[in-house]
């Protein structure tokens, strides 16, 4: 059996069983989206065959499913400056959302807002704010008007985001959305900011002192006042991760490797895209209905 088809349907039965630094414009890497069928089958997490849905050059990345699962919005430009598009999974095609003098990232849905979103939006002074945009990318409104320098996000709930704020080193920040109080969480972490399903935690990577190239380790952090929770060190030199139900999925290469970190603190292959010649596979998110998983990787030459 050839190693395409061997590969169709990966799992890792003994697992048990979801932003970002701009980036320069002039340093704007080249990158594509992958699409893939996932099947969560008891304590199974299956990955199937990947599906190039973004073929162009230039930068595509940081999808972010809908609320419906039907599609996911994205970011894609060059090094003229970004705009965010959605691309529909059913009609298989991408639909441009803005169309600005500015530059958009990390394209986020606010789930009880009828299909509105939020992003980083890079302004013309290089200022790095959030942003809100109704579903069609119109009428854009300052969401944090105070807070600057924001990489990467993730709401914990419609009144609380947790922040990426650039730094020397960069920090986590609890910021409330109507007073904009913000809370210092951690210090030199890393873009992946993610809540933990089923939980009230906010699962972030703390780059590991000392190491060159970096490395990351996972922690929780929950609003209580509590310690810091060590989750895991991360597979590799990588970062981006996402969560499907307990599993902690994240890529090293041009695979993707899950853990429980509640179980014990072993990575396990889930699948080899290497045959497609997929590498260096950084974002990767699932759909809210568990049926599609979204990456990543660098351009094909």
């Amino acid at each position: 059996m050839c190693q395409h088809q061997r590969r169709l349907w990966l799992s890792v039965a003994a697992l048990g069983a979801t932003l970002c630094a701009v980036p320069a414009v002039a340093q704007i890497p080249s990158t594509d989206i992958w699409l893939a069928e996932l099947r969560v089958v008891g304590k199974s997490v299956q990955v199937g065959k990947p599906e190039h849905v973004t073929i162009r050059t230039g930068y595509e990345s940081q999808p972010y499913f809908l609320p419906d699962s039907r599609g996911f919005l994205y970011t894609r430009g060059d090094s003229n400056g970004t705009d965010i598009y959605r691309y529909d999974r059913v009609a298989r095609r991408s639909v441009e959302l803005t169309h600005t003098s500015e530059s958009e990232y990390s394209p986020t849905p606010l789930y009880h807002q009828n299909g509105a979103f939020c992003t980083v939006r890079v302004e013309s002074d290089s200022t790095q704010r959030l942003w809100r945009f109704d579903a069609d990318g119109s009428r854009p409104t300052l969401l944090l008007a105070a807070v600057d320098s924001v990489g990467y996000f993730t709401f914990l709930d419609p009144k609380t985001v947790a922040l990426f704020v650039l730094g020397t080193p960069p920090t986590l920040r609890i910021v409330d959305v109507e007073s904009e109080r913000e809370t210092l969480v951690a210090s030199d972490i890393g873009r992946a900011l993610y809540r933990i399903p089923r939980s009230d935690l906010l699962s972030f990577v703390i780059h590991d002192a000392g190491t060159d190239p970096p490395t990351y380790t996972f922690f929780a952090w929950k609003a209580d006042g509590i310690p810091l929770e060590r989750l895991i060190p991360a597979r590799g030199t990588g970062q981006d991760a996402m969560w499907i139900d307990d599993v902690l999925v994240m890529a090293d290469g041009g695979k993707l490797y899950g853990a429980r970190p509640a179980v014990g603190p072993g990575w396990l292959e889930i699948a080899d895209f290497e045959a497609y010649g997929i590498t260096g596979i950084t974002r990767v998110v699932a759909s809210p209905d568990h049926h599609w998983i979204a990456f990543v990787a660098a351009e094909s030459p």
